[in-house]
């Protein structure tokens, strides 16, 4: 952590219940406030400009009244942070233009999933997806239990998609191919520094996550099958100190916020 000044950061925040509940934890303010950030509840119905003083802002909420909302405060306030812009965040929003972002990024051994349909696809990946969470220069890889492997005969057949809820019910049945969770080897660190790397400039997001899959048939090949703004952090190990540091980051000037 950084040496404390002498007057804390005022972050102002605005979550939808179920993220507020998540994130904004004891052990969180207890950490942020320990290294001089305070992070303080936005009523997202009054104006912005209304409330605060703030140093900074951190939301995650999509209405058109509260997109006016910030655009209306970062018009008299240029100089405070919005993390992060609505605008970067949209594009998130649709499968089509968020997986668009990872074939521009032109990364060897990587890439993502032929798009047939929203809810059928399917690649073997040896039942393990890694999931990286982002915030700012930060980043955690951790590998997570994903569906179970389909026998190829079955893929042919299928010609390679499936309904997710057919994966599940062979998952119940035992109809999947049993996965070595515990040996999966984490993805090369420079491959996923590239990645982040190349997501945030590509993305211009600060607090982001994407998931990554192994290639079944090539396992020199990863794909990019999600990317979430500002994701469940609590997941992450060591998050509440992750965030501070992000945050007092921005304050710092050390991290680039885009357009506001």
């Amino acid at each position: 952590m950084s040496n404390l000044s002498s007057k804390p950061y005022q972050i102002g925040y605005a979550l939808t219940p179920k993220k507020e509940q998540t994130f904004i934890v004891p052990s969180l303010l207890s950490c942020a406030g320990q290294n001089g950030v305070v992070l303080t509840k936005i009523d997202p119905t009054k104006p912005l400009i209304q409330q605060g003083p703030f140093d900074c802002i951190l939301h995650k909420l999509y209405d058109s009244d509260w997109k006016q909302n910030l655009q209306d405060f970062a018009s008299r306030n240029p100089n405070i942070p919005i993390i992060d812009s609505p605008e970067s965040i949209d594009i998130l929003r649709n499968r089509i233009s968020m997986l668009e972002t990872v074939s521009k990024l032109k990364i060897n051994n990587t890439g993502v999933p032929k798009q047939i349909t929203i809810t059928e696809e399917f690649v073997n990946h040896g039942g393990v997806v890694f999931k990286v969470y982002v915030a700012g220069k930060y980043f955690r890889c951790v590998k997570r239990k994903s569906l179970p492997d389909i026998s190829e005969e079955k893929l042919v057949n299928l010609k390679g998609s499936l309904p997710f809820s057919q994966v599940s019910n062979l998952a119940a049945a035992g109809g999947g191919e049993g996965c070595k969770f515990e040996k999966t080897e984490m993805p090369p660190e420079s491959l996923v520094k590239e990645l982040v790397e190349g997501l945030k400039e590509e993305l211009r997001l600060n607090l982001f996550n994407f998931d990554v899959i192994r290639d079944g048939k090539n396992k020199e090949n990863y794909l990019v099958i999600d990317i979430n703004y500002f994701p469940g952090y609590a997941k992450m190990p060591d998050f509440e100190s992750v965030i501070t540091d992000f945050l007092r980051d921005v304050m710092h000037k050390d991290i680039n916020c885009g357009d506001n």
